[in-house]
């Protein structure tokens, strides 16, 4: 993710090196590295015992509280600026409806995981390509990036009409 927002530093999707807001940024990837896209993997395997996956949600719920808190009063998790640590966290939350997780008792990061506005309008309804466009907006992904630039895109939401596997 770092990598990705360093190709168009303009973007402004992650402080330069040497500021303290990137290592702040890199908190948040390492948040959600550690404690919610890990605990999510054994959610998704067949041979995870029933007991466990409970406990997995159990614990995610714990790291959503969390977020809500941090969030509270902000509009990303850097405060008012898009980073590319809101994009990895929407990416992990997108995989809560794959696991019969709710997340609509955690508000405060609502609209890093609910359809943004205009997202899915803006690209004649398929909200995926409405997301990429968003992301390209905001500089995540390159404007001259074709559909299967949105790999990460797809793999939530599965392919994007016409669009390359």
């Amino acid at each position: 993710m770092q990598w990705i927002a360093d190709q168009n530093p303009t973007a402004g999707l992650i402080p330069s090196a040497g500021k303290p807001e990137r290592y702040r940024v890199q908190e948040w990837l390492n948040f959600v590295t550690s404690e919610l896209h890990k605990v999510y993997a054994p959610l998704f395997r067949p041979t995870t015992p029933d007991a466990f996956k409970d406990i997995s949600k159990e614990n995610l719920g714990k790291r959503f509280d969390w977020i809500d808190k941090q969030l509270a009063g902000k509009q990303y998790l850097m405060g008012d600026k898009f980073t590319v640590a809101d994009a990895y966290l929407f990416t992990v939350l997108r995989w809560s409806g794959r696991v019969n997780i709710d997340l609509s008792k955690w508000t405060k990061h609502r609209g890093l995981h609910g359809p943004r506005p205009g997202a899915a309008e803006g690209a004649g309804g398929d909200e995926a390509e409405g997301w990429c466009s968003s992301f390209r907006a905001h500089g995540v992904l390159n404007a001259a990036a074709g559909p299967g630039s949105c790999s990460f895109i797809c793999e939530i939401y599965g392919p994007i009409p016409g669009a390359e596997p």
